[in-house]
């Protein structure tokens, strides 16, 4: 976390992420490094998302953009569960040359965040975080 803002109704991050890893394809097994920035606003109805990562690894590189545009269709305290409705949209370069639109259900209650959607194409994905 590089900077938060806290206001009375909303609520803006800016993050730094760096780290090593191990890529692995048909067999081929290389390091990589990701590192990337990203920025997020949200208040209790809308929510806000932009971020940038670059993967660098021995045969080349891999840059991700992706953006988030949600909102809550009824407010929650934290002891219930919150729901949001995303879009999420990925532009990917070195993958395909279009940008993939893939629309989310996102759920959390206390320290669980769960998240499924299928983008426009039929692929689908499913996220779940445990916060303490």
């Amino acid at each position: 976390l590089l900077k938060r803002w806290n206001e009375l109704d909303s609520q803006a991050n800016v993050y730094l992420f760096a780290g090593p890893g191990i890529y692995e394809y048909q067999g081929h097994q290389s390091y990589f490094t990701r590192m990337g920035a990203q920025a997020d606003w949200e208040s209790r109805r809308l929510y806000t998302m932009a971020r940038y990562s670059r993967a660098q690894w021995n045969d080349g590189d891999f840059e991700d953009y992706q953006a988030r545009l949600g909102f809550a269709p009824y407010l929650a305290n934290y002891e219930e569960l919150n729901s949001w409705g995303i879009l999420q949209f990925q532009y990917i370069p070195d993958l395909n040359k279009k940008v993939t639109i893939t629309p989310t259900l996102s759920m959390f209650y206390k320290i669980l965040l769960w998240e499924v959607g299928s983008s426009l194409d039929g692929n689908w994905m499913f996220y779940f975080m445990i916060r303490y």
